[in-house]
């Protein structure tokens, strides 16, 4: 804990309104101050007994209050009339000689001492901090248990009425994923595969025509990959136990096929985390799986197909090539012998399951589960949930524009907006088209979704 003495401990502090007529013609508090002597006395009383020991142990960094223990010393010190110098001198006064202690670090030690007063009863507090969490927390929870008790308050989202009048015993998250399955349903019926926004997730805009290519046999775009990936890592990182990175598919290649350049001032991407992965690109449209551990200096390569003996020493070569540059940017980091590893894992046994083996064998070896054992029905079903786990980001699209993805904005931009569904475009070329961008009306533009839907029906 870092503390500014001028910010956190004003140089003098008053507690009563007459403290001024209680100070001498120099403008210092009163020895006889019983406030003053009420600090003082125990301060130095407790300084007294304390062996070299204890001096080393209060004066280590690791042992520095923080939290609620430092509110405490602070509101402790704040009962004080006198100069906080003036404490500080009385415990420079008695630290043992042989200890050598910075001013700062002085503060520090008297905060950490204070709060060592406040726990052992030495110094009573009249608003202590800690009981008035404690006190919060439980006229909380015993609020919490008197709405359930009284049905104000109950575990199960309430009934949803509709403007017909219809009720339903579905939860508003269970409804959110039925309007997110009907959703996909509707665009795989469709089969509308065109280029406009429909979700964003993480800041990867994801397409019409990437949760399409999830349906049925179709082949994987590099926004699923990537979009996937990332919630993947998103989620182990936000359960606390491991540390993911996901790496672009663009990047990916570049380093698998020895061509990636990295920056002047680059970072060190790898050393902070536990596990990188990312999805890599072959020639023919094949998708393998790249997995790193850093710490261990282990490179896991993952090809639904089976990797070749070739395969191996290119991608194990061009880890090492890239290891080389980045090593030139960060010598500090050292040097590690990598290794390539190919555990036992499914294979497919069609020609367009390898992004959804790809992207399982990410979701088991990251929970330490085997790679064996996937079936063509697992499969399908995943193929399922990741349209609607990748639909349920639609909500992050809300003020975008669906052609490209940027934010409107009505007061900086001209605006269009679809008389069908009402969403609002970019009055701009790439976005309407030349005639739409360049007329002053509004009342004919349709979006290509919606033309579509037309003319299906």
């Amino acid at each position: 804990m870092k503390l500014n003495l001028k910010k956190t401990m004003p140089p003098k502090i008053i507690t009563k309104k007459n403290a001024k007529a209680k100070q001498g013609s120099e403008g210092k508090p009163d020895d006889k101050d019983p406030c003053k002597e009420k600090i003082l006395v125990k301060l130095e009383g407790y300084l007294k007994i304390l062996t070299p020991r204890n001096w080393e142990d209060l004066a280590a960094k690791d042992n520095y209050v923080k939290g609620t223990a430092a509110k405490r010393a602070a509101v402790a010190l704040d009962s004080a009339v006198e100069d906080a110098h003036v404490l500080i001198s009385v415990v420079k006064t008695y630290v043992p000689s042989h200890m050598k202690i910075s001013d700062h670090c002085l503060v520090e030690l008297l905060f950490t001492i204070i709060a060592r007063m406040v726990d052992e009863g030495i110094l009573i507090l009249e608003k202590d901090p800690l009981k008035t969490s404690e006190t919060l927390e439980k006229e909380m929870q015993e609020l919490i248990k008197f709405l359930k008790e009284s049905g104000t308050l109950v575990s199960k989202a309430r009934k949803i009425q509709w403007m017909d009048g219809y009720l339903t015993d579905l939860t508003v998250t269970e409804i959110d994923k039925q309007k997110v399955e009907n959703k996909v349903a509707n665009i795989w019926q469709e089969n509308v595969a065109n280029k406009y926004f429909i979700a964003k997730v993480f800041g990867i805009d994801i397409t019409y025509g990437d949760i399409n290519s999830l349906k049925d046999s179709n082949w994987l775009t590099d926004k699923v990959m990537d979009a996937y990936l990332t919630y993947i890592a998103q989620t182990e990182m936000d359960k606390g136990n491991i540390k993911v990175r996901h790496q672009l598919v663009s990047t990916t290649n570049n380093i698998i096929n020895g061509k990636y350049v990295p920056g002047r001032h680059e970072k060190n991407k790898l050393i902070p985390y536990d596990f990188v992965i990312g999805a890599y690109h072959q020639r023919g449209g094949h998708w393998d799986l790249l997995i790193v551990e850093p710490s261990k200096g282990k490179v896991v390569f993952l090809n639904p197909l089976g990797a070749s003996p070739y395969q191996k020493r290119t991608v194990l070569l061009n880890w090492r090539k890239y290891i080389g540059q980045m090593m030139l940017l960060h010598p500090e980091n050292g040097y590690k012998n990598w290794t390539l590893e190919v555990p036992d894992h499914s294979k497919q046994l069609d020609g367009s399951s390898c992004g959804i083996f790809c992207l399982l064998f990410a979701e088991k070896y990251l929970a330490g589960q085997s790679l064996l054992g996937i079936t063509r029905e697992e499969v399908n079903n995943k193929r399922v949930t990741i349209a609607h786990t990748l639909m349920m980001f639609e909500g992050h699209m809300v003020g975008c524009c669906p052609c490209c993805g940027f934010r409107t904005n009505a007061d900086e931009e001209q605006l269009i907006q679809c008389k069908i569904c009402k969403n609002l475009f970019h009055r701009k070329t790439h976005c309407v088209g030349e005639v739409f961008a360049v007329g002053t009306s509004n009342k004919d533009f349709v979006c290509e979704i919606d033309r579509q839907n037309s003319l299906i029906k």
